[in-house]
């Protein structure tokens, strides 16, 4: 728990950093109302900024930068502003004069070397990467494979990635092919001859065909290029579909349908080898095994001796069989019986192994909603029963508290005490909380539910953090806070006011 501040002590340290206060200290955290000794001027720094050798004003203070040299700047680097400055690392609506777009870069931004224009630093830097290409080939070298494409260089050869001005010798057009291309395709780059004459590439129309035929695919159409679809027929299953040549080189015939009939041949198994599947699992298979792994089989556990079904995936992948000796499945008789030899009597059907029963405690006679995982893990039902926590049938109150020198809020429940000795809230008031509002109940019958849709607003909602460490409150309750400077308390009472009506 951090040290309380002495006002006195917190006024001494303002006054020797130069700062006269002009009313009352509050907090570390809460701006505090001082005049700045040295230029008369009002300001409100914090007590926890100015022990922290921090300046506390703004109009001393020398990060203050002057409008017009903001403005030069940005004009040096080709924008003009289009509003007033405001400061470094606002926004700033300008005119990109390069490209003519309006523009919302920081001043900061542009002081440490950016353009401010996201397109053009993007075109910039693909520009750059491309010229900065290595040069892998001399210029003759360069020469000579165009001339091999039928291609006649009209500019210098830079690089594999750039593109190259040439004159097609074939239609006597102009063209921009890529070295790089050039050299890994083995053809012409002229896209004009290459239209009018779609076929020639690196197949003719008779080896591509050869290569379908040999991978038991048989054409349907004429063949134009290795990435085009072909439509063609399998001569395996008669499927009609149109892979690329590219693909059949690579995967071979990808046929969909041959595929999945490879695919299941490949998992069947024999009668034998599916009973010694299940046996390993504990299980003794009743029924023939169809060679399809999802279905689900009729078979018997060899340790409770239930019948139970499984399909044989399952039982190969997880090597348990019976989920009832897993723990995963409950038999709802077995449940019943088991709570009521635990003191508790169900009051609906079963309704799974983490999901609220509503049940009454023999006990004492009372509706509780324990679930059967907890009460089989030895945990308790009854939370009236318990000898700690929250009692729904006395009278109760929510409360919303704060703390000045923590800087927190807190939102609770408790029962109504006879004494302020066992008292949860005047526990509270007596640790520095202040009391912001009460709202009193006749029994806690819905409060446990009503704190818990205040929480979903404040974590889930709003998303404010728990704020206060487990050190810091000495009777617990630390969950429940949040920063005050995140959220008012009439926020908070607003928020709890709406739950209550919702609830109640």
């Amino acid at each position: 728990m951090p040290k309380k501040v002495n006002s006195k002590d917190a006024e001494q340290l303002m006054i020797k950093a130069g700062f006269q206060p002009k009313e009352i200290f509050k907090s570390s955290r809460t701006p505090w109302k001082s005049v700045h000794i040295k230029c008369g001027k009002i300001v409100s720094p914090t007590y926890g900024d100015i022990k922290q050798g921090r300046r506390g004003c703004r109009h001393c203070s020398t990060k203050k930068l002057n409008p017009d040299y903001a403005i030069s700047i940005m004009r040096a680097a080709g924008l003009e502003p289009k509003e007033p400055y405001k400061s470094t690392i606002t926004k700033w609506k300008s005119l990109h004069i390069r490209c003519g777009k309006i523009v919302y870069p920081k001043f900061a931004s542009i002081q440490d070397g950016h353009s401010g224009c996201v397109g053009c630093s993007t075109k910039d830097r693909i520009e750059q990467t491309r010229l900065n290409q290595p040069r892998l080939y001399t210029q003759s070298e360069a020469n000579r494979d165009a001339k091999k494409a039928n291609l006649k260089p009209l500019e210098p050869y830079l690089n594999t990635k750039t593109r190259w001005k040439c004159r097609c010798l074939i239609c006597n057009n102009i063209a921009y092919p890529k070295l790089g291309l050039l050299k890994s395709r083995g053809q012409r780059n002229c896209s004009t001859c290459r239209k009018a004459t779609p076929g020639k590439g690196k197949y003719t129309g008779n080896e591509a065909t050869k290569i379908f035929l040999s991978n038991n695919r048989k054409p349907l159409q004429p063949y134009i290029n290795s990435t085009t679809p072909w439509k063609s027929q399998c001569k395996i299953c008669g499927t009609i579909g149109s892979p690329t040549l590219t693909a059949i080189k690579v995967r071979g015939n990808n046929c969909k349908k041959c595929g999945s009939i490879r695919t299941a041949d490949a998992k069947k198994m024999s009668q034998k080898q599916a009973q010694l599947i299940y046996k390993e699992s504990g299980m003794k298979l009743l029924e023939p095994y169809k060679f399809v792994n999802s279905q689900s089989l009729k078979c018997r556990c060899l340790k409770c001796n239930r019948i139970v079904k499984r399909p044989l995936a399952s039982v190969k992948k997880n090597k348990n069989g019976c989920g009832y000796c897993a723990g995963t499945m409950v038999n709802p008789k077995e449940a019943v019986a088991f709570m009521i030899s635990s003191g508790y009597k169900p009051r609906i059907p079963y309704p799974g192994t983490d999901i609220p029963w509503e049940t009454e405690h023999l006990v004492c006679g009372r509706i509780c909603k324990p679930t059967y995982g907890t009460i089989k893990r030895g945990g308790g039902g009854c939370r009236n029963c318990a000898k700690y926590g929250f009692d729904t049938t006395k009278p109760s109150y929510l409360y919303l508290i704060t703390h000045t020198e923590f800087g927190a809020h807190k939102v609770g429940i408790a029962n109504e005490a006879k004494t302020n000795k066992s008292d949860r809230l005047h526990k509270f008031q007596n640790h520095g909380w202040d009391i912001y509002k009460k709202w009193n109940f006749s029994t806690g019958e819905n409060l446990i539910q009503i704190e818990a849709g205040v929480f979903r607003v404040l974590r889930t909602t709003l998303g404010l953090p728990i704020f206060l460490a487990k050190e810091q409150m000495k009777y617990g309750g630390e969950t429940e806070t949040v920063n005050a400077e995140s959220i008012s308390l009439s926020e908070i009472r607003k928020i709890v006011t709406k739950v209550i009506k919702e609830i109640t």
